[in-house]
């Protein structure tokens, strides 16, 4: 698998981002050529399209990524609107992912990806043009394989004024769980009106997988810095028993 950029026009449009959302992108393009490599996949070009990095093969659907100075907390994965792809991610991954129309996933500044999920959303579009006849493209054992039996639900009060600075925190936290294959979700929003309100969801193979995450370096050094910043918090387990998981 090819990680250097070798065509130069790419090069420079990944330079020109800012250094944070530089290392989000090319954690993007890091997903797609790996999944790229583990499909087989030989013929992937790297190139740009209406000047944004893109990523396509015979066989598949191209995708783009990028980020825009008018909207500088989002970046975005994009898909072409005319093949069925981001309403198949939606119907597979509803409650994962947010979308725009049926072109792109649009990605928070202050996020956390599932990265089993949306590597398989990846690998969809890298295959399209083999499997787009087939209902949900081929994968309806996936509605099985996202019922995941650990969660855990968290409303962190930051003290006052701490709130950006703890949430910054958490989401080092997140990244060091970026390469952990047994969380699949770690999300991190914060309240609209409560403005010291942090809530944290997680979703994880089994508790005992949550639990071994606790023991990690990283995070616990993570933990070491946020207490002081943090007034209260309540945390409760979870389990998913089922639910709507598209609209």
């Amino acid at each position: 698998m090819k990680s250097k950029i070798s065509n130069p026009a790419v090069a420079d449009v990944f330079k020109q981002y800012p250094p944070a959302m530089r290392k989000k992108l090319l954690f993007l393009r890091k997903l797609i050529l790996e999944t790229a490599s583990e499909l087989g996949i030989s013929d992937l070009e790297e190139t740009l399209k209406w000047g944004e990095p893109s990523y396509g093969t015979k066989q598949g659907s191209a995708i783009r990524m990028d980020w825009k100075a008018r909207d500088p907390e989002h970046y975005a994965l994009y898909f072409n609107c005319n093949t069925k792809l981001v309403n198949t991610f939606e119907a597979l991954y509803g409650y994962l992912f947010r979308y725009e129309g049926n072109r792109a996933i649009i990605f928070t500044r202050m996020e956390f990806i599932p990265v089993k999920q949306l590597k398989h959303c990846i690998g969809l579009a890298l295959q399209y043009h083999r499997i787009k006849h087939l209902p949900l493209l081929g994968s309806q054992i996936i509605y099985v394989g996202i019922i995941m039996k650990y969660g855990m639900q968290a409303v962190i009060t930051a003290q006052a004024g701490k709130t950006e600075e703890l949430a910054g925190l958490l989401l080092q936290g997140a990244d060091a769980l970026q390469d952990n294959p047994e969380c699949d979700a770690y999300l991190i929003q914060v309240s609209v009106s409560e403005p010291d309100k942090i809530y944290i969801s997680e979703v994880w193979a089994n508790e005992q997988a949550h639990k071994a995450s606790l023991t990690d370096p990283a995070v616990r050094a993570v933990i070491a810095q946020a207490m002081p910043l943090i007034a209260a918090i309540e945390a409760k387990p979870t389990k998913q028993i089922g639910g709507k998981l598209s609209c």
